[in-house]
């Protein structure tokens, strides 16, 4: 099993505004199950890193659409008038 003795959270702040948490996580007992554990702590917080950076890209291009439609919306009435 997994025994957690001491663990440390630190925050800082990254782009936008947003808070990042990154939480460490040491344990007493030098154990191969605790090392595989440890593994897959790892693997799956930088799968959540890479979610988190993925949808910040899909958000900044859907944001960047809106402004190109909003353009050509403009050149469209600049056209008619």
């Amino acid at each position: 099993m997994f025994s957690l003795t001491n663990v440390k959270v630190k925050k800082s702040n990254v782009t936008n505004k947003k808070t990042k948490t990154i939480v460490t996580i040491s344990d007493s007992d030098d154990n191969c199950d605790d090392n595989h554990n440890k593994e897959n702590l790892n693997l799956n917080f930088n799968e959540l890193e890479y979610r988190e950076r993925e949808l910040a890209l899909k958000k900044r291009e859907i944001l960047l659409r809106e402004r190109e439609a909003k353009v050509h919306v403009m050149e469209l009435s600049r056209e008619g008038a």
